[in-house]
């Protein structure tokens, strides 16, 4: 032991030097950082550094160095630590990667933050909230994290602490935006590769008092691409083009409205965590600022209106029809106390803005080689408020022409729940409907309430979207079949509950009954949402928590039914409810949908004489045959989904005695909906293709297009497919268990029962 001690002493002592050159190192170190620093390393003033170079002023002034075409932007004293919105959207880009043209890819708030000679990006994190007034607010950063996304040297200064940084480094980068992700559908294996530092550069930078845009064309490198686009001139070299955009915090009147989970807007969802209750929800909807101008006054026009222009692409024969459907709009409005809150202008060909401006909402058209969509209605809003700043509307020209944007019909997915997705569901009924009244030999006069029918709804339901409304899957189940076929009542009520729905084109099982077609003005629940995001609130907040709960007891009316995409039934196991999907029409669906496959089946032994002579080709009456053959799948879907399915209701506990959250479908639905199926896609006749015309089903070639694959339409292929998307919902795990699950909820149809029933339908025969 005491050998151990004297050890211990010497080699401390023995080490003394060493860690007093050590200390005396540290000093002299951190006496090198205090020193002044020697005058040729300085940072230079803003003054010197842009010197010669080109000033773009706005929200940040920009210096364009004109020599190499560098970009530079000051942060004034007064912007460091102010909060700012950063939006990005693509101005035009390759679907298949997942950048279309308009397609908006979110909002966040940041700042720029100073860190001796560098300055911060910092994304906040809003999804929290705490009350100042409660004390657990003074820990509200406890284990909640920010993002610094990039962190750039400051290259110049000036004396009122006005600071210089490369725009390059934020703006021709992936820091502030990770331009290869989020894509929606991307083709398997085909990727954007690396951005190419020297080719990627500014189409355009647009400078404003509230705004600084960055139009960046992002050049990808990718040396062995695997797959591609006919989009892309070679697969190798993509670009996308992206703008950034930095917007000033509005500073107004707006106040923030909660959602509630009886109606259907876009949400900022914020958690709030000094709340005691049950839940801690204080989501925000999504919402433009309409305030009166005149307040005393019963009806007013607003401060600001929602303006729309109606882009110059748009062909001039539609532009009046567009524009009469979105002014459509001004009825969900004008009971709210506003007038003329929307207003529509055409974009004259003179115009010096373009429609990528996100000063201006505009109403735009394209004709993409693969559309994704029939149209599309975004917005942008301030994060932690829910204030909508701006929104577009993209239409794809393909929606007016006959061509099948979709995978034919002998190319099903097995598996699948039909040929349609929601954002083409109007596309496809469009397309059929043309060849029913083809069939049909509508007059003109038809042809033309058909084409604006159509129309308006398509321009009601995406600019529904632009004011934060949400799919509402569920409104088709307003009015019964018998009702559906009485014009005069479904104009006056409606046709359906919302345009925020995808519901069938109302055709009549005969030419000769008048029928309206599509919804042409917002519906009742369209009405009602409108009235809970847009009416004006009560400054006391327990008095306007009373009128708005006043507003959503209406929740239990039939008109006001809601369900959303997140509940739809499309996929097999999906879901809960039947009536909460998308092509379905009436209050029995079941009914309606076995009415539209016999309608399919009366019109095929027609198409031959219709479309088999005097045609260019073949691809007409191939077409149509497709549309029509695809009502197996979409309406056996449809029905498909009442077995093991349980009705859904929400509203405020103890307002209904007669509705319950949970019901299950009564038995005799289930078993109609299981007969059904056994008559039209099991039976050993179901499927009626007309004799003789599959031997016409043929394709116009196109230069080597056709090979390696058979020619020849895969009839009994696209058969096995469509029942086999059915026994992947019916056999499905969720499904079974529901069958079983659901007994709790008065469900009387058995899973055995079922499941020996689709084995008759499938065996017994046989």
């Amino acid at each position: 032991m005491n050998f151990t001690r004297v050890f211990i002493v010497c080699a401390f002592l023995a080490s003394a030097p060493t860690q007093a050159q050590l200390f005396k190192s540290k000093k002299k170190s951190k006496s090198a950082v205090n020193a002044p620093a020697k005058k040729n390393n300085a940072t230079p003033s803003i003054t010197e550094k842009t010197k010669g170079m080109s000033l773009q002023q706005g929200l940040f002034d920009l210096y364009k160095d004109t020599q190499s075409g560098e970009l530079f932007m000051q942060i004034n004293a007064s912007q460091l630590n102010q909060e700012y919105i950063h939006f990005t959207y693509t101005e035009n880009g390759v679907i298949e990667v997942g950048h279309h043209r308009g397609s908006y890819r979110g909002s966040r708030i940041l700042s720029f933050k100073r860190r001796y000679n560098q300055i911060d990006v910092v994304q906040h994190n809003t999804n929290y909230y705490f009350d100042p007034k409660n004390e657990v607010s003074k820990a509200a950063n406890a284990n909640i994290s920010a993002s610094i996304l990039a962190s750039e040297k400051i290259i110049a200064l000036d004396t009122n602490g006005n600071i210089l940084i490369s725009a390059d480094a934020l703006f021709l980068t992936d820091k502030l935006h990770e331009i290869n992700a989020g894509s929606r559908s991307p083709r398997k294996g085909f990727k954007l590769g690396r951005i190419s530092k020297d080719k990627t550069y500014y189409e355009r930078v647009k400078n404003y008092p509230e705004n600084t845009d960055f139009i960046v064309n992002y050049a990808f490198d990718n040396p062995a691409p695997d797959g591609g686009s006919e989009s892309v001139a070679d697969n190798r070299y993509v670009n996308i083009l992206l703008q950034h955009s930095l917007i000033a915090v509005p500073k107004n009147n707006f106040k923030p409205r909660r959602d509630d989970y009886r109606i259907g807007y876009f949400t900022e969802q914020i958690n709030d965590m000094t709340a005691t209750g049950y839940t801690n929800y204080k989501d925000v909807i999504h919402r433009w600022n309409l305030e009166k101008k005149n307040p005393d006054l019963a009806k007013s026009e607003p401060i600001k209106p929602v303006v729309w222009w109606i882009e110059n692409t748009t062909p001039k024969y539609l532009r009046p029809i567009i524009k009469h459907a979105a002014l459509q709009w001004n009825k969900a409005f004008e009971p709210l106390g506003f007038i003329n809150a929307v207003e529509v202008y055409e974009q004259p060909d003179t115009a010096t803005w373009d429609a990528g401006d996100i000063r201006y909402n505009v109403l735009r058209w394209t004709s993409s080689p693969n559309p994704p969509f029939g149209g599309y209605g975004p917005s942008f809003v301030n994060p932690r408020t829910g204030e909508i700043l701006g929104a577009d509307i993209m239409l794809e020209y393909i929606f007016l022409t006959n061509r099948v944007r979709l995978t034919d019909v002998y190319d099903v997915p097995k598996g699948s729940q039909d040929i349609c997705h929601a954002s083409n569901v109007l596309h496809e009924e469009w397309n059929k409907a043309q060849t029913w009244a083809q069939i049909s030999q509508l007059d003109s006069g038809e042809l033309t309430r058909l084409l604006e029918e159509s129309l308006h709804y398509l321009i009601l339901h995406e600019m529904g979207h632009t004011f934060g409304l949400n799919h509402n899957m569920k409104a088709s189940q307003l009015n019964s079949p018998e009702e559906l076929l009485n014009p005069e009542l479904t104009y006056s009520r409606g046709l359906i509950g919302s345009v925020m729905d995808y519901p069938a084109i109302n055709l009549p099982p005969k030419k000769d009954i008048k029928v309206q077609y599509e919804q042409v003005e917002p519906g009742p629940y369209d009405l009602w949402a409108i009235e809970y995001g847009y009416s004006i609130g009560f400054e006391n907040e327990d008095e306007e928590e009373q009128r708005l709960e006043q507003i959503l007891m209406k929740s239990i009316m039939p008109e006001h039914t809601f369900g959303n995409d997140a509940d739809d039934m499309r996929s097999p196991g999906k879901a809960t409810d039947p009536r909460i999907n998308v092509g379905d029409l009436s209050n029995d669906a079941i009914s309606y949908s076995i009415g539209q496959i016999e309608l399919a089946e009366s019109i095929m032994p027609k198409l031959l004489d219709r479309y088999g002579h005097g045609q260019h080709s073949y691809e007409p009456l191939r077409k149509s045959f497709s549309l029509l053959f695809g009502s197996y799948g979409k309406n056996g879907g449809i029905i498909s989904r009442y077995i093991g399915g349980v009705y859904v209701e929400r509203f405020m506990p103890g307002l209904s005695q007669t509705k319950k959250p949970y019901q299950a479908v009564p038995a005799n639905e289930q078993r109609r909906a299981m007969e059904a199926l056994s008559k039209h896609i099991f039976a050993p006749d179901a499927f009626k293709v007309p004799d003789g015309l599959v031997y016409y089903l043929q394709t116009e070639r196109r230069g080597f297009n056709l090979f390696p694959k058979s020619e020849l339409p895969s009839i009994y292929e696209a058969m096995l497919n469509t029942q086999l998307s059915f026994l992947a919902h019916l056999l499905h795990p969720t499904t079974l268990d529901r069958l079983n699950e659901s007994y709790f909820v008065g469900n009387t149809y058995t899973q055995s029962e079922m499941l020996q029933s689709l084995t008759d339908a499938v065996f017994k025969v046989d």
